[in-house]
């Protein structure tokens, strides 16, 4: 829908330009926008001098999600496959306690979900796939209901913001297990998929396969590569 929304203002703005003097637009657009939410002179000017410096894409950088669930559930989703690896089970669990900051999972507003679209918000939906089942199941993230089973075994699960606060790089999650055999905890600071932990080149492939055509997924690797290229001959030739 928004971007339906954004093509249709794209061709009325447009159509708007071609009325040859009888239709006006401020020509400062970005003080106009600035007025817009509220800025006055002053202040979207200060706005301005350290507009993009950087930008948040190049520092701290993009976040890039393995599964489609919020990013805010990455690190308690690694540290649930890795106590999956340490022998952990959800049939030998007592209580899963869950370790986030104060405010550290204010995303994760879905305790409770009910639909697959609102486990995509919570953890403990997240935490019990993969605890029972080694690893989520994406298809359960557009199903109509979650799992009736989860409606009993989330009551296992609670959440408690005893961790010290970071920044915006970082996302620590412990994960805390109360087995039949004793307490198995595990931490997760920095995500894979997070900016100090990013997806390899292969991995973001993988990702684009999943909604191009193979052919075009190489094309435009092939097109980064020689972009790459031109521009570090630039480089050089600058220096």
């Amino acid at each position: 829908m928004q971007a339906g929304l954004a093509a249709r203002n794209a061709v009325t703005a447009f159509i708007l330009s071609q009325s040859r003097g009888s239709f006006t637009a401020n020509e400062d657009s970005l003080q106009f926008w600035g007025a817009t939410l509220g800025f006055n002179e002053t202040s979207f000017s200060l706005l301005g001098n350290d507009w993009y410096q950087p930008g948040q894409i190049n520092k701290p950088g993009l976040w890039f999600k393995v599964h489609p669930f919020c990013s805010a559930a990455l690190s308690g989703y690694e540290a649930a496959k890795m106590l999956w690896n340490k022998g952990v089970r959800w049939s030998d669990c007592v209580q899963v306690v869950v370790h986030y900051p104060p405010n550290g999972d204010r995303a994760l507003n879905q305790q409770w979900p009910q639909t697959g679209q609102e486990s995509k918000f919570s953890i403990e939906f997240i935490i019990w796939q993969v605890l029972k089942f080694s690893d989520v199941k994406d298809a359960d993230f557009t199903a109509r209901f979650v799992d009736s089973q989860f409606k009993i075994d989330v009551a296992k699960i609670v959440r408690k913001h005893d961790l010290a606060t970071t920044s915006a790089t970082k996302r620590p999650t412990l994960v805390e297990t109360v087995t039949r055999r004793g307490i198995v905890k595990q931490s997760v600071v920095m995500p894979l998929g997070s900016p100090n932990r990013p997806l390899s080149s292969e991995k973001l492939q993988e990702k684009l396969l999943m909604v191009l055509p193979k052919e075009k997924v190489a094309a435009l690797v092939d097109l980064i590569v020689k972009k790459e290229a031109v521009l570090q001959e630039i480089y050089w030739l600058i220096q």
